[in-house]
């Protein structure tokens, strides 16, 4: 898996350019009324301070002290409408709690993290015994809890769904074995794998994974440009992919355009 797959895409940075006028307006809302405010006030005031002084000079002592007392205000009241919007944007904040995935070092929200695990454990991915985390990022997107999580020497993404799979669905990269224990509600029946990445995948239910398939394909497809197509489980509610190699800046990235693809159906 690449570092950044597609980063030179003209139509990936246009979409996440896009994403980022989206998100501050959403951000700023009602303040950004404020803001404009605040920034065309100082702009007057050092335009009118630039004019009337040399004027001031040559003018009686009270027009003086008029025009300096009207671009103090000015500045004033500029510097206020600043201030109001600042802690109105950071009161929102604190009452959305971010929207955006928050990077650590594997302590920023240690319940999440060893919550990815647990699932990355049950879904076959990973071995049960001590959990070191070398890097991790957590946040929601979408509406949906994620984990991108570096243990060991792979990376795990836990995306949260929201209501229970009643099957499972699971993809092994260029037909590499399945790392531990496979699923063990019904007999699994292959599959056409998600995406047409190379590799094999299986399903205890065909016509519902089929449509999982086709929703998380192109995600798939873009980690396997990349360099590396990860392992696949998904069951119950939990949707899990492993890489052998890579980091979590890349996978989360991956578990973003998941999230999308999810959050349509």
């Amino acid at each position: 898996m690449a570092r950044a797959p597609q980063i030179l895409n003209p139509k990936f940075l246009l979409q996440n350019l896009r994403d980022g006028f989206d998100a501050a307006k959403t951000r700023t809302g009602s303040e950004g009324v404020l803001v404009a405010l605040s920034a065309g006030g100082l702009i007057l005031a050092f335009l009118l301070l630039a004019l009337l002084a040399p004027l001031a000079l040559n003018a009686p002592g009270f027009v003086s002290y008029g025009a300096g007392a009207l671009v103090l205000l000015l500045v004033l009241a500029a510097t206020g409408a600043g201030a109001v919007a600042l802690w109105r944007l950071m009161a929102e904040g604190a009452r959305s709690g971010g929207g955006a995935l928050i990077q650590a070092n594997g302590t920023i929200n240690d319940s999440a993290i060893q919550a990815a695990l647990s699932d990355a454990e049950d879904a076959g991915l990973r071995a049960l015994g001590t959990r070191e985390v070398q890097d991790a990022m957590t946040g929601r997107v979408h509406g949906f809890a994620l984990a991108a999580v570096q243990s060991g020497a792979h990376v795990f993404l836990v995306i949260r769904l929201k209501q229970v799979i009643p099957f499972s669905l699971i993809f092994a990269p260029k037909a590499a074995p399945w790392p531990f224990a496979l699923p063990s509600d019904g007999k699994l029946t292959p599959m056409p794998t998600p995406g047409g990445v190379d590799g094999l995948s299986w399903a205890t239910e065909r016509d519902p994974a089929l449509l999982w398939c086709t929703r998380l394909g192109p995600a798939l497809a873009m980690s396997a440009a990349g360099g590396e197509a990860p392992f696949l489980s998904l069951r119950a509610k939990a949707l899990v992919l492993r890489w052998d190699n890579g980091d979590v800046g890349t996978a989360a990235l991956i578990g973003r355009e998941l999230c999308l693809a999810i959050s349509k159906v």
